[in-house]
């Protein structure tokens, strides 16, 4: 071995402990990951929010709420919120948001608001912010 050139098993060492910190640092991250994740709706509200305000019902915000993620999300764990009115519960035709679903779902206001006001979608895992639309 030449002078001042370093053993081939240092340098197996070297890059055995490159690999092994690699792979505990990637199953860190997937594990974090699912354990964030795991057993939680992960909601989206699909733009526009479309308000109608010449419904039967009264002044009507047309909400399309996909979910994402791995599990069902209860309706009556979901509230609106709008600024300057009153919102009543949310109807999105049944009890439950799927994986992979897009509800189509209403709440009925007791005033019209301008466009542009914000709401929010309140749900357990947090707020999801929209703004008033109108169709047309």
């Amino acid at each position: 071995m030449p002078r001042g050139s370093v053993p081939p098993i240092v340098t197996l060492v070297i890059v055995g402990a490159f690999v092994v910190g690699a792979l505990v640092s990637m199953w860190l991250i997937v594990s974090i990951h699912l354990s964030c994740v795991r057993g939680r709706a992960l909601l989206h509200i699909d733009r526009p929010v479309i308000l109608d305000p010449d419904a039967d019902a009264g002044p009507t915000l047309h909400i399309n709420i996909r979910n994402d993620g791995p599990s069902p999300v209860r309706v009556e764990d979901l509230e609106v919120v709008v600024a300057g009115a009153h919102a009543g519960p949310l109807d999105c035709g049944a009890d439950t948001i799927e994986p992979g679903e897009t509800a189509r779902c209403t709440v009925v206001l007791d005033r019209t608001v301008a466009l542009g006001t914000e709401g929010i979608l309140r749900t357990p895992w947090g707020a999801l912010r929209f703004m008033v639309d109108m169709e047309g």
